[in-house]
């Protein structure tokens, strides 16, 4: 997500993998992202962090997969 709120590519599920854990709320993660074009790194420290939103899976929120 752009420091503005908008996000750089369209809102889509892409594989990511959790980099750092904020000690203060857990559900607050940084993450590298795994995109087709490239990867993507989103750590606490840059602001750059997202929440966990299981529910509605808001575009730059992250949760587990689907089971199948």
């Amino acid at each position: 997500m752009r420091t503005d709120g908008s996000q750089q590519f369209p809102s889509a599920c892409r594989a990511a993998v959790v980099t750092e854990v904020d000690p203060d709320d857990p559900g607050r993660v940084g993450l590298a992202v795994l995109h087709p074009t490239g990867q993507f790194f989103h750590p606490l420290q840059a602001g750059g962090s997202v929440h966990s939103d299981a529910e509605t899976r808001l575009g730059g929120s992250w949760h587990l997969p689907e089971r199948v």
